[in-house]
C-alpha cells in the first residue's frame, strides 16, 4: 500500500513541475527590460504663433454736430443704432430760433408793405413826370424811395431766410447711412455749434489695428492674411488682410502698428470692440530650421554637462538606451533648440529616463501613447 502511495505522489509532482516549465516558456519575463517613451529627432521651424492685441477700426468716421447751440431737447439714436441717411438723430429746443424767425418775417412782411407802397408811388410820378405834371426833382424823389424799399425788402427776405435755416438748424439728420458708435450728449445738456453729439461709423470696410514687436515686424508683409478673434463675440475666428505697416515705432516698447482689412465680418462686429490677431513669427527675426526637442527630455549629470538618452540598435521594438551628449540653443515653442549633438532621425528617451542607465536595454513606446 505505501509503495501505491508513493508512486501516486511522484507522479503528481512531476506533472507539477512539468506544468510550470510550460508556463515559463510561454510567458518569458526578462525584469531587466524598461519601458521608456521614445519621440524622433527632426528638425523644425522655430517659427509659432504669437498674439497681438488690438481693436475694430475704421477710417471713414464721422463727428456729428448741430451747426447752432441750444438745449438738447430730443435724442432719437442710441449707441450701435443702425440709421440710414436723411433720419432724424436729435433736436435741439428751438423756441429762441422760432421766436427770432417769426421777428424776422415781421420785419420781411413790414418791407415788403413799404416796397408795395413806394412801388405804387414812383409808377404814379412816373406818369405824372411824362405829363410834365412834376418836376424831375420829384420823380428822382420817387424813384429813389422805390430802390430804398426794394433793398429793404431784400434784406429783410434774407434775414428771414437766414433765420428759418437757422431754425432749421435744430434738427440734427445723418449724413449718410451707417452706425452710431459714440455717443457724447444726452438731452437737456447744451451744445455748442462745435459739440460733437454722436459719431457716425459710416458704412464701409472694417480694418483692425494693433501694434508687433520689432522681432516680428520684418517677417509680415503686406498682403499677407492673418486670423484674430473677437473677444466680444465669444472669441469669433475672422481673417484680415493686412494692409498697412508702420515704419516708425510707436515708442510702447518698440512696436509697430499694423492695419489689417477685415473679410467677411459679421453684422454685429462694432467699431471699438477688441481682437487678438494670430502671427506665425519667429523669434529669431527670420524663420528657420533646427533640431527642437522636449525640454524635460534634456538632463544634467554630476559634471553639469547635458545630456539626452538615445536609442540604438533598434530591433522589433526594443533598443539600447545610449547618453548622448548636447549643446543646447534657445528655449523656442514646444521645446527647446538642441545645436550641437543630435541629428535628425535619432530616437530620444523622453519619458521613463530617470529609471534608465547607459546601455540598458529599453521597450519603446510612441510619445502620447
Amino acid at each position: 500500500m505505501k509503495k501505491i502511495i508513493i508512486a501516486v505522489l511522484s507522479m503528481l509532482l512531476i506533472s507539477a513541475c512539468g506544468g510550470k516549465k510550460d508556463k515559463k516558456e510561454e510567458y518569458p519575463l526578462d525584469i531587466s527590460t524598461k519601458v521608456a517613451e521614445y519621440s524622433i529627432v527632426e528638425k523644425k521651424s522655430d517659427a509659432s504663433e504669437r498674439e497681438f492685441s488690438g481693436k475694430v477700426i475704421t477710417d471713414i468716421l464721422s463727428n456729428l454736430s448741430f451747426r447752432v447751440g441750444g438745449t438738447m431737447e430730443e435724442r432719437y439714436a442710441d449707441l450701435g443704432d443702425y440709421v440710414q441717411k436723411g433720419q432724424l438723430l436729435a433736436k435741439l429746443d428751438p423756441s429762441d430760433y422760432e421766436l427770432q424767425y417769426n421777428q424776422s418775417y415781421a420785419e420781411m412782411e413790414k418791407a415788403r408793405a413799404g416796397y408795395l407802397n413806394a412801388q405804387s408811388t414812383f409808377k404814379r410820378d412816373t406818369t405824372l413826370y411824362l405829363e410834365n405834371s412834376i418836376s424831375l426833382a420829384q420823380y428822382q424823389s420817387s424813384q429813389a424811395n422805390f430802390e430804398a424799399a426794394k433793398s429793404a425788402l431784400d434784406a429783410a427776405k434774407n434775414s428771414t431766410e437766414y433765420q428759418k435755416k437757422q431754425m432749421e438748424y435744430t434738427k440734427l439728420y445723418a449724413p449718410a447711412e451707417g452706425s452710431i458708435s459714440q455717443v457724447s450728449k444726452q438731452v437737456g445738456e447744451t451744445v455748442t455749434s462745435e459739440t460733437t453729439v454722436f459719431t457716425l461709423n459710416v458704412s464701409g470696410d472694417l480694418e483692425i489695428l494693433f501694434n508687433v514687436s520689432e522681432a516680428a515686424v520684418s517677417q509680415i508683409k503686406i498682403g499677407e492674411t492673418i486670423k484674430f478673434r473677437v473677444n466680444a463675440l465669444q472669441n469669433l475666428q475672422l481673417e484680415a488682410v493686412i494692409t498697412n505697416i508702420g515704419t516708425d515705432s510707436t515708442g510702447y516698447g518698440n512696436t509697430y502698428p499694423v492695419k489689417a482689412k477685415i473679410l467677411n465680418y459679421p453684422k454685429d462686429l462694432r467699431v471699438g470692440m477688441t481682437i487678438t490677431a494670430a502671427l506665425n513669427v519667429s523669434p529669431y527675426y527670420k524663420e528657420t530650421e533646427k533640431i527642437i526637442i522636449p525640454a524635460e527630455a534634456v538632463m544634467i549629470d554630476s559634471e553639469n554637462k547635458k545630456y539626452v538618452f538615445t536609442v540604438k540598435n533598434i530591433e522589433n521594438g526594443y533598443g539600447t538606451a545610449q547618453r548622448t551628449y548636447v549643446t543646447l540653443g534657445s528655449p523656442v515653442e514646444g521645446g527647446i533648440e538642441i545645436s550641437e549633438g543630435l541629428t535628425a532621425g535619432e530616437y530620444i528617451i523622453t519619458d521613463g529616463y530617470n529609471q534608465i542607465t547607459e546601455g540598458e536595454k529599453v521597450e519603446l513606446k510612441e510619445r502620447g501613447e
